[in-house]
């Protein structure tokens, strides 16, 4: 009843587009992608029920990719944005210089770069293969650690993959590349400078040229990347970042290193939480915090979310044991509670044969260094 239908007929397909275009401009504004397919429907020609088969399997594809929360297709749309603009080298001055500023996408696709969409057929199988991709990559372990780190990340993720085939990708050609990539985006996570900074922007952009260029050798890539960070950083300032880190991406790094220390893989379940081993809130906080020798609440706050009072834990584990003594938790019998020794977790079931019943502020320290420890070997030493 509150409703008005009115049918508007245009035997002429760019006329209709644009009439589609300003109809809709006082409405819910168009994605990109809305404005892109058009374009492309309207330039496809004879080809159109090739290029609507196509573009559907690329809809289909993206479906499922955006209900596990992985990419949706404004972000295959930047992701070839990247891949292209660095085939091209479009952002290196003849003196070599970085220009970072990207333009936007329906900037980039309909003005800047506009004979993309005079091949729509072309376009959109370029499109198709970046979602294949991350298809065919969305379950691995070292995609579910990547996940925890800057969005950024995932720019700089395909365009060495992109290279290959999608039947050539495997679990491991990806792990060696990303383990790489995941070294400056855990020194990221430490210093206070942040992606827009020179040392990861600049750098990112040019490391890309090389990263879409076959005749570049992933030894090649892993030495650019070797040479910037002992350049840029020095690893005792890492180190001492690392003891002082109270967030949770590398968390998620510390179990994957442990896992990949016991040849063990790094599993996400669906259902996580970030345990503390040393409880930060509860019924027995004020105990715990006499126990742990610290009276002020500010300090104890920092004591307990170091590296070394987290770790990864299934989320029923948790709430079953959350604001337990040390010793309830890892103890091989609890009664109708599950404890660390149920864990999947490397470094969770590492604690059940803990030298002692007791987590102090001392025990936090030495776990913290152990960690740090761990993480700087793997950004300098990998």
């Amino acid at each position: 009843d509150k409703s008005e239908i009115i049918e508007i007929r245009s035997w002429n397909v760019e006329q209709a587009i644009t009439m589609f275009n300003s109809l809709n401009s006082d409405g819910m504004p168009l994605l990109d992608a809305d404005i892109i397919s058009a374009k492309l429907y309207s330039n496809s020609g004879e080809d159109r029920d090739g290029f609507n088969e196509k573009w559907s399997e690329l809809k289909k594809i993206i479906l499922g990719l955006e209900e596990n929360n992985i990419i949706d297709i404004d972000s295959v749309l930047m992701q070839y944005m990247y891949i292209k603009r660095a085939q091209d080298k479009e952002y290196i001055s003849e003196k070599g210089s970085i220009n970072v500023t990207t333009p936007g996408l329906r900037r980039y696709y309909t003005e800047t770069n506009q004979q993309l969409l005079e091949s729509p057929l072309k376009l959109t199988a370029q499109l198709l293969k970046v979602s294949k991709i991350w298809y065919e990559i969305k379950d691995y372990s070292i995609i579910e650690l990547c996940s925890k780190f800057n969005e950024n990340l995932k720019l700089y993720l395909i365009p060495y993959l992109f290279r290959f085939e999608v039947d050539e990708i495997t679990e491991n050609l990806v792990t060696e590349y990303v383990e790489n990539l995941l070294r400056l985006f855990a020194i990221l996570e430490l210093v206070d400078i942040g992606y827009s900074s020179s040392k990861f922007k600049t750098f990112l952009f040019g490391l890309n040229t090389k990263l879409v260029d076959k005749n570049v050798s992933l030894s090649e890539i892993k030495q650019e990347i070797d040479r910037h960070i002992n350049r840029e950083w020095k690893k005792e300032e890492i180190e001492t970042a690392a003891r002082n880190y109270t967030k949770n991406p590398l968390i998620f790094l510390s179990e994957y290193l442990a896992c990949k220390n016991n040849d063990q893989k790094f599993i996400l379940p669906v259902k996580y939480e970030i345990e503390h081993i040393m409880p930060r809130s509860g019924k027995n906080i004020d105990q715990i915090r006499e126990d742990a020798g610290i009276v002020d609440k500010e300090e104890f706050s920092d004591v307990v979310n170091k590296l070394g009072n987290k770790i990864l834990l299934e989320e029923n584990i948790n709430k079953s044991i959350g604001n337990e003594w040390f010793k309830t938790k890892k103890q091989r019998s609890i009664t109708d509670k599950a404890g660390y020794k149920d864990s999947r977790y490397n470094i969770a079931k590492s604690l059940i044969d803990y030298k002692t019943d007791v987590w102090t502020q001392d025990d936090i320290n030495k776990a913290t260094e152990k960690v740090a420890n761990r993480i700087v070997k793997f950004i300098f030493d990998k």
